[in-house]
């Protein structure tokens, strides 16, 4: 009984080898043969459609060096419109800048020439009242509500003429005067 359950055995081991090797020798020979397109089928599955194995023609090889030419044609066409239409907005910006840097250029011109003129006047009337007798224009200056203005023309007097103005002026008003001029 040993020996039957023994055959047994080794009738189920050899059996369960012989399935499987008969399966893989029956696939390997769907491969060769390329039974119902099982190989073309797995081919393509794996590799791709384009992988057919074939070797291209030089035409084939020719239209393939065109159309990748072609890509790179388009990308480059691609990026030059994209650096025109940078170039148009840099272009925009500049004008842009351009024209702010003429109106503050024209802005500039115009205060120079109102400064100018103010110095002008003030000028004038600083010799105004260079000419004046001291305590004359002192009165005037004491008058003046805008204490600035007072400052504006003494300091630009002559020294010995301007102490001489001060000096006629009443205390306070000379004293608010000359804390005006010291702290300018």
């Amino acid at each position: 009984m040993v020996a039957n359950t023994d055959n047994r055995r080794k009738g189920a081991f050899f059996l369960l080898w012989l399935i499987p090797l008969a399966a893989l020798l029956i696939i390997a020979l769907m491969f060769v043969f390329d039974v119902g397109g099982v190989f073309t089928f797995t081919k393509n599955s794996l590799l791709g459609p384009e992988s057919t194995g074939i070797v291209p023609t030089e035409a084939e090889i020719e239209q393939m060096r065109i159309q990748s030419e072609w890509n790179r044609l388009n990308q480059a066409e691609k990026e030059l419109e994209r650096l025109e239409e940078e170039l148009k907005q840099k272009e925009e910006e500049l004008k842009a800048i351009e024209e702010e840097t003429h109106r503050l250029n024209e802005e500039a011109k115009a205060l120079h020439g109102q400064l100018a003129s103010e110095v002008e006047d003030l000028m004038n009337l600083v010799t105004l009242y260079e000419k004046m007798e001291a305590d004359k224009a002192a009165r005037i200056l004491e008058l003046l509500e805008d204490q600035e203005t007072a400052v504006l023309i003494l300091k630009n007097m002559k020294t010995e003429k301007a102490a001489a103005i001060i000096e006629a002026m009443q205390s306070e008003k000379a004293a608010g005067i000359s804390r005006s001029m010291f702290s300018r």
